[in-house]
């Protein structure tokens, strides 16, 4: 019972360091809807705006604050900031100008927070925008970058919905051709290579001299890779080999397509035969020259073992060895076959990823690997 409950204490330990960096985007959301309506929150942050001489922005807030909680204890001394902010608030010239520069505030805090990582929280304040600017022409902007954080944090499903939301509310305008571009981009980076082939193509038949038309066409041509389907991939680099930023790297990954044929590869029945003959054969083969030796000792000890128990009439002990000495035996055999193919996906990899080393750091995008 001691040992369970020290397992369990060290694994929520683990969990707790590798996934504190990007927490579930729910509990974020919770926090910032916590944060949107409760009363000592609101008042707070409307203070912090009265103080900051961001006299409209806290006349809202107060106003949300009194609409929210009429019979709160706090709404006498509420209503009367709310007066003293629409007092000093001036004229209305003055109220425009001071409104439309407390957007921008606002906005490029959102943008800070995208900026450094803090996904979630950007996405809150993305909204609060929105929300007090219902009307101001960076709306459509500012809904993309949402749809981008919750593609940035790994939330692919939450952006693709965001995403088709979009395109289809902004049809025809560049925000709407954006959004349909990034929908294939998150169906890439979750790794659904076939969904993403099918919006990228559907991407480039609509918008065929949209300047992101190269760029879906240098994905499909990376989906076709990893698909290993590289004649398709060939086709779409052959199309790319024209001019523009595209031309260099598909030159040089044609180049790499055409060697991979003629790289060095293991053969996953010869892996399995040797691995069948002598346990650990197998492993060598492919180079692992610690999981061949382990593979035979341990393979040599259980039938040893087995031969032992039977040889003294311990039949039972003997019955179970010799079980588990097959179920190892044939997992040996497994996998020497599947480290042959691994062999083999790493030079392929390995080869493409020299090949296109130099472009990884773009912001264009040239996307080496799946990881």
């Amino acid at each position: 019972m001691k040992r369970a409950l020290l397992t369990a204490a060290l694994l929520c330990t683990v969990s707790s360091v590798f996934f504190h960096p990007l927490p579930p985007l729910h509990s974020q959301q919770a926090g910032g809807d916590e944060a949107l309506t409760d009363p000592d929150a609101i008042r707070a942050f409307a203070d912090a705006l009265f103080n900051s001489g961001m006299l409209f922005r806290a006349s809202a807030e107060y106003r949300r604050f009194v609409y929210l909680y009429p019979s709160h204890p706090d709404t006498p001394q509420v209503l009367s900031n709310l007066a003293t902010a629409a007092r000093l608030a001036g004229d209305g010239q003055s109220a425009g100008n001071q409104l439309q520069e407390e957007g921008k505030s606002l906005l490029g805090f959102a943008d800070y927070l995208l900026e450094q990582g803090h996904y979630y929280q950007a996405v809150t304040e993305y909204q609060r925008f929105i929300y007090f600017n219902p009307g101001h022409p960076s709306v459509p902007q500012v809904r993309l970058k949402t749809a981008r954080c919750y593609k940035l944090g790994g939330q692919y499903d939450r952006a693709v919905e965001l995403y088709r939301e979009l395109a289809a509310l902004y049809r025809g305008r560049e925000e709407g051709i954006e959004a349909v571009f990034e929908v294939g981009e998150c169906f890439r980076l979750s790794e659904d290579y076939p969904q993403a082939l099918l919006e990228f193509s559907r991407f480039i038949g609509d918008n065929p001299s949209h300047p992101l038309a190269d760029r879906a066409r240098w994905n499909i041509a990376w989906a076709y890779i990893w698909l290993q389907d590289y004649g398709s991939a060939r086709k779409e680099l052959a199309l790319l080999n024209g001019s523009g930023p595209y031309q260099a790297p598909s030159q040089e990954l044609m180049g790499a397509l055409d060697e991979l044929p003629h790289l060095p590869r293991k053969s996953p029945f010869i892996s399995g035969m040797l691995a069948a003959l002598v346990p650990g054969a197998g492993h060598l083969y492919t180079g692992q020259k610690k999981q061949a030796l382990f593979s035979f000792v341990t393979n040599a000890l259980l039938i040893f073992g087995s031969y032992e128990a039977f040889s003294k009439e311990l039949y039972t002990a003997g019955g179970f060895l010799s079980l588990f000495s097959i179920n190892y035996y044939s997992g040996n055999m497994f996998g020497a076959i599947t480290s042959a193919h691994r062999f083999n996906r790493q030079k392929r990899e390995e080869r493409l990823r020299q090949a296109m080393q130099k472009y990884a750091d773009q912001e264009s995008g040239f996307p080496l690997s799946r990881e």
